[in-house]
């Protein structure tokens, strides 16, 4: 069972809790999901020993949660880039660069830059 992004949301609010986890729909009102995505996030929570599990009022296991947001969330969610969409003008699409940069340079370099990726 993989972890999804709204389970680290989940894990951070629980830590807020000073006497344990309350009702599932009180955790879900606060964050603004859905009663059964904050149910399976714990489950996933407990699965992954990042919540010590009902025996202990579903507390963070703390040093666990830590050293996972330190060490390995970037490689449980890497960025992905994504392609060229439509939006508001930056980087070299707005002035002052546009008239200096022409945009067939910046394809050629991007171009270059992805080959070396494959």
């Amino acid at each position: 069972m993989n972890l999804k992004p709204q389970d680290v949301i989940v894990a951070l609010k629980l830590c807020g809790y000073p006497t344990g986890r309350p009702p599932i729909s009180v955790v879900a009102g606060d964050l603004g999901l859905s009663p059964s995505e904050v149910h399976g996030a714990i489950q996933r929570l407990r699965t992954s020993r990042l919540l010590h599990g009902p025996a202990l009022k579903d507390k963070p296991n703390i040093s666990g949660l830590e050293e996972f947001l330190v060490h390995g969330l970037k490689y449980a969610f890497p960025a992905e880039h994504g392609e060229v969409t439509r939006g508001i003008p930056t980087s070299y699409a707005a002035e002052p660069l546009k008239s200096e940069i022409t945009v067939s340079n910046v394809e050629t370099c991007k171009a270059r830059l992805t080959q070396g990726r494959t």
